[in-house]
């Protein structure tokens, strides 16, 4: 997270980030991990193929036990930067969710990130 709270990026193309401040992946909520999509010269980085996953694909993510969790894509959705649902993607939920987010759109050179996030919502099998 940033020292204002918000999610951060991640410091390696080849690694994702946790929010530490959600849920725990496996825990009841959303727990929401973020990655990558290219590096500044295009080339792909963690989540590049993210945009891949569809509705009844599995996630797997081994937690801090060495235990295996599995979930499953339920849907994904592309926001602009500004008008993503914060409480839907970082909020309370009744079920164990993961989401996982990485820039899309068009690059803005002086904000330096693209215009887009997209967001994969997965589910606890």
């Amino acid at each position: 997270k940033t020292a204002n709270g918000n999610l951060d990026v991640p410091n390696s193309l080849k690694k994702v980030g946790w929010y530490s401040l959600g849920v725990r992946p496996g825990e009841m909520g959303n727990a929401v991990i973020d990655g990558h999509e290219v590096d500044e010269l295009g080339f792909g980085a963690i989540f590049k193929n993210l945009y891949l996953l569809e509705p009844g694909d599995s996630i797997f993510v081994v937690n801090q036990n060495n235990q295996k969790l599995d979930f499953e894509v339920q849907n994904s959705e592309v926001y602009h930067l500004d008008s993503a649902p914060l409480a839907k993607i970082f909020g309370m939920a009744s079920t164990s969710n993961l989401n996982l987010i990485t820039c899309n759109g068009d690059f803005m050179r002086n904000l330096k990130t693209k215009d887009k996030r997209l967001v994969v919502y997965a589910k606890l099998k």
